[in-house]
């Protein structure tokens, strides 16, 4: 059975990390997918809070076709220095439509007990790898970077939680880096996950082993988006489920915001709804009526 049940989420928060994400979003579109773009690319709002530390890239895998993108970034809070965040974006382009809907299963090996996960996300997970802005390549995976949070965080490893915060694919992949960081010794004590409009990411065996490491995780989900029902496992003795700490909104308690496919997942209309549904100016054009 999904874990669907609602729980009370920290709102102030989830705007906040659900407006990182929406960071990562503006810096693809705006930068034409430059791969390592430099802080000043950043909105004004971000630069003016955040120390940018690493940009993530990813590769997609469609057939022969391996395309790097953009798909976020770590940053230093500049008001609460030992403060990061790992804020991930979902998905813009066909190719990684297709990686989203490769539902064949893949152990999670790195806990006991890991179960399985889709394999087209643990295939991107895998993929996604740092650049140091206005330098270059890191020659550091997330992977790694999960497992050993001192290969991003420095000294500041353990003094404040980390948040991971993703939306849609991007809150699959922030799934697994905060099951890799929680089962990687000490490493996952405080960590808080904000995900939004996240797919199932692995069965209920994979569900268990999340819901009991990871302290903290808030899993945002717009009652009509259909992709927190997805993907569709077929398995009758363990099926891919959702992880626990379900928070449920409905935009369609909004006259504002189109009813659409579209316009549920839209992360705008997740933040929409969190802010109250006062501010239309955060719709997508096309989501506002």
């Amino acid at each position: 059975m999904d874990s669907l049940t609602s729980i009370q989420v920290p709102v102030t928060q989830a705007i906040q990390y659900g407006n990182c994400v929406e960071t990562a979003y503006d810096v693809y579109q705006s930068t034409g997918n430059n791969l390592n773009p430099p802080l000043s690319a950043y909105p004004k709002s971000f630069q003016e809070n955040y120390q940018l530390v690493f940009n993530i890239q990813m590769t997609d895998f469609f057939w022969f076709n391996q395309t790097p993108s953009y798909y976020g970034f770590i940053a230093k809070s500049l008001a609460a220095p030992y403060n990061y965040v790992v804020a991930l974006r979902g998905t813009l382009t066909w190719e990684e439509w297709y990686d989203d809907f490769d539902d064949f299963r893949t152990a999670f090996d790195r806990a006991p007990n890991g179960g399985y996960v889709a394999s087209g996300f643990y295939t991107i997970f895998q993929s996604l790898t740092l650049n140091v802005p206005n330098q270059g390549p890191a020659n550091l995976r997330l992977v790694d970077a999960a497992i050993e949070p001192s290969l991003t965080f420095g000294g500041d490893t353990g003094k404040v939680p980390v948040v991971v915060a993703g939306h849609s694919l991007g809150a699959a992949l922030a799934t697994m880096y905060a099951a890799y960081m929680a089962n990687s010794g000490p490493n996952g004590q405080g960590l808080s996950v904000y995900t939004y409009a996240s797919p199932k990411v692995g069965d209920g065996t994979f569900a268990a082993m999340y819901n009991k490491t990871v302290p903290q995780n808030y899993r945002i989900y717009n009652k009509p988006d259909i992709v927190p029902h997805v993907p569709i496992d077929f398995d009758i003795f363990d099926p891919f489920v959702q992880v626990a700490g379900g928070y449920e909104i409905d935009s369609k308690n909004y006259k504002a915001v189109r009813r659409s496919l579209e316009c549920y997942h839209s992360l705008k209309t997740y933040l929409f709804v969190l802010g109250g549904g006062v501010d239309t100016s955060i719709l997508a054009a096309n989501c506002l009526l």
